[in-house]
């Protein structure tokens, strides 16, 4: 998966650049991003990008928008996952020890949604 990870973010880098951080194609390869980071059990760095990704389309793109809505329901899966707790760290991946991972990045704005 890390073959993946690194073109991902060469190709975000690359639409970045040629048509900015707010166009709808740079949006895409983000929650690409992400989807890849939650396959490898990174909640909290796919909880961010996800959040990152539903805040600008909503804005830019309109809430109603099929990518918006895209980004709000992989974004719901993560929140799910946040609260899939065991002793205070998530199930199925290795914790830093930080029992509040992947509580925060502005997402509970949208837990209760």
């Amino acid at each position: 998966m890390e073959g993946a990870e690194d073109l991902q973010l060469q190709v975000l880098q690359i639409r970045k650049r040629a048509l900015g951080a707010e166009h709808r194609s740079t949006l895409q390869i983000m929650n690409s991003l992400a989807l890849t980071y939650r396959s490898q059990g990174r909640w909290k760095e796919a909880e961010e990008l996800e959040v990152q990704v539903v805040e600008t389309s909503t804005r830019v793109l309109v809430a109603e928008h099929p990518d918006t809505l895209t980004g709000m329901a992989d974004l719901s899966v993560d929140l799910q996952e946040s609260r899939s707790v065991e002793g205070g760290r998530r199930v199925g991946s290795a914790s830093s020890g930080d029992e509040n991972e992947g509580t925060g990045c502005g997402a509970s704005r949208y837990a209760e949604q």
